[in-house]
């Protein structure tokens, strides 16, 4: 993940396509207060107010490392957010729901597009 300029390890290996690996059998790792994660989410969480731009809060029902509860804090945070939407999925969603995500996705630019024409 990169958010302005810094980028952040979730600690897991990688693969060489860049996907993120876990070991077999193991399950994410869940937030820790506290942790190096935690750390991150409560620095990212005070930049979202700065955010002008409309926003689509995508998240993951079965998420085990930021429950769906965070969810709400983004929502709350972000100016122009819409959601939470809960998907089907863990942390990675791209992986879990990549279809899922990229037809809401789609559907959220195109009604930021209608309303700015």
């Amino acid at each position: 993940m990169i958010i302005s300029g810094k980028r952040f390890s979730s600690g897991r290996r990688r693969t060489r396509g860049g996907r993120a690996a876990l070991s077999p059998g193991r399950t994410s790792k869940p937030l820790d207060e506290g942790s190096r994660a935690h750390e991150f989410f409560t620095w990212l969480q005070a930049q979202l107010p700065s955010l002008q731009m409309p926003a689509l809060v995508l998240w993951g029902r079965e998420d085990d490392v930021f429950p769906p509860s965070y969810a709400d804090r983004f929502v709350q945070t972000l100016p122009h957010a819409r959601g939470p939407v809960l998907v089907t999925g863990r942390h990675f969603l791209q992986e879990d729901s990549g279809r899922e995500i990229g037809e809401r996705i789609a559907g959220f630019l195109a009604e930021v597009e209608g309303q700015q024409a």
